[in-house]
């Protein structure tokens, strides 16, 4: 277990956060990008109060740290397994950017990805046996990927010369949420999840901010993402399809990283 001052300073802050969001449903931690909760309770997270990025468990009242990772190279960008027993996460650590596996106590890593190019932004379908991400292993811009959660089986899910990221399943599996600039500006996206039928691209937002970091309520009915169109970076969410906009935060601080809790 990690008793660092800083890992302490920010279990308080996540805590009062959790607290602060917990009746709209969400949760919000900083500095993460990807925090997901499992079901055992526990939230990863990544920090750098060490000096790299590592990869953190806590309980969701943000006592019981522990670290999980450790790495001269940066541990990043950590998410889950629908079952709360595995965590998904990226890192440089054989030159490049990786998608790795482990258990939620740090052990049997598993590297599931080996492209000399960025792999990132990973996420596991509902029912675990999936997984999606985002990768520039055709060139400079970044397209959506899904594969088997051994690693096996990659196939691209979408082929834009722009950049798609940010990629999250829906709760029952069909439909994927992801950022895109394919329309000139960062807004989210809906597709189906299987290739093999028609993609059904949907674009859900059209404001000239930065909209980023989408992710499905459990219910499947709304979608919550990070979006700086107020002039910082809060927490917005919509229908499906792309109705009702209510903005969640109003803080003048950086806010991002929002994923639905499980209930």
């Amino acid at each position: 277990m990690v008793k660092s001052n800083d890992l302490r300073a920010l279990a308080t802050a996540v805590a009062a956060m959790l607290a602060a969001v917990g009746v709209l449903g969400l949760v919000e931690v900083k500095p993460a990008e990807a925090t997901v909760p499992g079901k055992n309770g526990k939230i990863a997270f990544q920090s750098d109060g060490g000096g790299s990025y590592e990869i953190y468990t806590m309980n969701r009242n943000g006592k019981k740290i522990d670290k999980l990772t450790t790495n001269r190279a940066p541990d990043e960008d950590p998410a889950f397994s629908p079952d709360g027993k595995k965590i998904l996460f990226r890192s440089d650590r054989h030159g490049s950017s990786d998608i790795y596996k482990m258990n939620v106590k740090g052990r049997w890593l598993v590297r599931l990805t080996t492209s000399p190019a960025v792999d990132t932004d990973a996420s596991f379908s509902p029912d675990g046996k999936k997984i999606v991400f985002a990768s520039n292993r055709k060139g400079n811009d970044y397209d959506i990927y899904k594969m088997n959660a051994n690693g096996t089986r990659v196939v691209p899910l979408t082929t834009n010369r722009d950049i798609d990221e940010d990629p999250a399943f829906s709760p029952n599996g069909k439909r994927i949420v992801f950022r895109s600039n394919r329309d000139g500006n960062s807004d989210v996206y809906t597709m189906n999840a299987d290739r093999s039928k028609s993609r059904r691209l949907v674009r859900l937002t059209t404001d000239p901010a930065v909209d980023e970091d989408p992710a499905f309520s459990p219910d499947g009915k709304k979608i919550a993402f990070e979006s700086d169109r107020d002039g910082d970076s809060d927490i917005y969410k919509m229908t499906v399809k792309g109705r009702k906009l209510v903005q969640l935060t109003a803080d003048p601080a950086t806010t991002f990283g929002a994923d639905w809790a499980v209930r």
